[in-house]
């Protein structure tokens, strides 16, 4: 939506006036499947509003990609996968009391955007099936980090989602039990985004996910979380822990650990410190299918 006059050299992408893109959505677009929303200039720059409302109809649309700014067609029927990048949470609270119905959505993809579940909040997608949830940058209230999960915002179950990416390393563990809660069928579990494991190698922090995910057991109030699970795959962990996942959740088939536990322990000193990585990955490899790297299932 940007144009060059002779001899001008753009050195990237030019903002859109946000006026401009609802004039544009208000011509006829009944054949259009996909539409990306890049840099955007809002109107009245001194309240920076960080959503745009559009009562465009499109019919056909079935993909919708933002990049800090949230477009949201008031009519999409078709729409079945959204990415959004840098998106921000500040002032979507006004729009929880009326979510935008998304019911043919099956794919969401966030991407530095904090506070993920303001997000999911104003967002009805009943039919969704893969949630990819990427790291952000560090922007977060400190109240999440610090209050009980019932101040969340309410969510309603996800009872087709199969798939969660949490790649979302800044947020507590909290927020990712809370959403857990309403994923009862989820099949398959990663604590990074695939397509993007280059980033997880920028700090090796070792995952207490596997934990985390059993600490909740025992409670006399909730039932187990991710009971289903067929399919874990984490970047750093202690196959221990792993281990003792599988046995809580028989129903895990496959294992992925995409840094290699074997080049971790064979650092250590001691043979027990060895020992505490190594033996438990090869019981692991005895009772499912373990794989390393990228590399494809057996």
């Amino acid at each position: 939506m940007a144009g060059r006059g002779a001899g001008q050299v753009s050195e990237g992408p030019i903002p859109t006036p946000a006026n401009d893109i609802k004039q544009l959505l208000k011509a006829p677009m009944p054949c259009l499947e996909s539409l990306h929303v890049g840099t955007i200039i809002p109107v009245g720059e001194s309240r920076s509003p960080n959503v745009i409302l559009t009562h465009a109809n499109l019919p056909s649309l079935q993909r919708l990609s933002c990049r800090g700014y949230l477009l949201l067609p008031t009519s999409a029927p078709c729409l079945a996968s959204i990415t959004l990048h840098g998106i921000k949470s500040d002032n979507l609270e006004r729009l929880r009391s009326h979510p935008l119905p998304l019911p043919n959505l099956v794919q969401l993809r966030v991407i530095r955007c904090p506070n993920i579940l303001e997000i999911l909040a104003i967002l009805s997608a009943p039919a969704l099936q893969t949630l990819v949830i990427g790291p952000h940058d560090g922007h977060v209230d400190d109240d999440w980090a610090e209050d009980p999960p019932f101040i969340y915002p309410t969510l309603s179950t996800y009872q087709h989602l199969q798939e969660l990416q949490w790649g979302d390393w800044e947020s507590a563990l909290d927020v990712l039990t809370y959403l857990l809660r309403r994923c009862p069928n989820l099949l398959r579990f990663s604590d990074y985004i695939h397509g993007l494991e280059g980033l997880t190698y920028q700090d090796h922090y070792v995952s207490h996910i596997p934990t985390h995910l059993m600490s909740h057991d025992v409670s006399p109030v909730s039932d187990p979380l991710c009971s289903k699970l067929e399919e874990v795959c984490f970047d750093v962990v202690n196959p221990r822990q792993v281990e003792e996942l599988v046995e809580a959740r028989p129903s895990i088939k496959r294992v992925r650990f995409l840094s290699d536990p074997s080049a971790i322990y064979s650092g250590a000193r001691d043979a027990v410190s060895r020992s505490e990585w190594e033996e438990p990955l090869e019981r692991l490899r005895e009772r499912v299918d373990v794989t390393i790297g990228l590399e494809s299932w057996h």
